[in-house]
């Protein structure tokens, strides 16, 4: 089994950072739980000629793997 290496971030760079641990983690886990809400509210801070109006339009099916973001925004 492997091993988890973690390695201490200097305050220097911490306090310089824009999150912190604990909203990364927060931020982690809505983009696993409700993927398309966290994916619209971060398309969203990019500036659009013609906003999107899908986030994700995507396909598992054998054969017919497609993965498009954000696909009718300019």
């Amino acid at each position: 089994m492997s091993q988890i290496h973690k390695h201490t971030i200097p305050a220097n760079i911490a306090d310089r950072c824009l999150i912190n641990p604990q909203q990364y983690e927060a931020m982690y886990q809505q983009s696993i739980n409700v993927p398309d809400t966290f994916w619209g509210e971060q398309g969203k801070i990019l500036d659009w000629i013609k906003p999107y109006q899908k986030v994700k339009n995507t396909s598992f099916a054998p054969g017919n793997v497609s993965i498009k973001w954000y696909e009718d925004g300019r």
